[in-house]
Formats: structure tokens, sequence, C-alpha cells
């Protein structure tokens, strides 16, 4: 039995930088107390939670991959490899592939989230499904 596959991309963490050097840190990210990114801060929240939850979850029954979308020579490869694994639709199969925005969660080769700054229950919920029915 083969185990199910959950592709978690995850948002970029911005970088700031000066010339050459890159700079990371609280005193770049806060400006006047204002948190500069904290849109991406909360997306990547969202995204770890699920993570968690996943793994608490179905611990070592799935295969669990968090990515970064800048990663394509391992992103594409995979996500293609799953296409072919769980027999996707050709539809499902162009839509894993050319919809896919960070954060996004693919299932089985199905594409689940793409681009939502909050990562819902629904998530959960259609993972479950996925999963149940494979």
């Amino acid at each position: 039995m083969s185990k199910d596959s959950i592709i978690i991309v995850r948002e970029q963490d911005e970088l700031i930088a000066a010339c050459c050097v890159p700079f990371e840190g609280e005193f770049v990210r806060e400006v006047g107390k204002e948190n500069l990114f904290s849109n991406q801060n909360d997306i990547i929240q969202s995204t770890g939670e699920l993570y968690q939850r996943l793994k608490g979850q179905y611990g070592d029954l799935i295969n669990l991959d968090v990515v970064d979308p800048r990663n394509h020579a391992y992103l594409f490869p995979r996500l293609v490899k799953d296409i072919f694994k769980y027999r996707v639709s050709l539809w499902q199969a162009l839509k894993t592939i050319f919809a896919l925005r960070s954060p996004a969660v693919v299932c089985n080769g199905r594409l689940i989230s793409s681009g939502q700054k909050q990562l819902s229950s629904k998530v959960i919920d259609e993972i479950n499904e996925i999963i149940q029915q494979s």
C-alpha cells in the first residue's frame, strides 16, 4: 500500500537586502512599531499550523512535504510524479500545475488550495476526504 502524498508549497519569507548584504531580523521588520511583513507572517503561521495538524493526525501514514516555491527542480517533477501515480484527470492535472500559487496545498496530485491568505478547515476536510477515498 502506497502512502498518500501531501505537498504544502509555503509562502516565501520576505528578505530585505541592501547592496549585496541581506538583512533579516526584527530591527528591519519593524519600522515605527509596525510590522512590515505581518501579512506574510500570518500566511507562514497558517501553513505551519496546517503542517502540525496533518503530522499529528496522520504521522508517518502520509508523505508530507513543505516546499519552497522557488525550488522548481524539485516541485514540478514531484507534482508530475504524483499526477501520474494517483491517476489524476487531465483537467485536474492542468489545474494543479498551472493554477498553483503560494501558499498552496496539493493532495495526491490534486490542487486543494492555491494563493489563499488563510488555510481554512475546509482544506483539512478535503484532504481527509481524498485520503479516505484512496
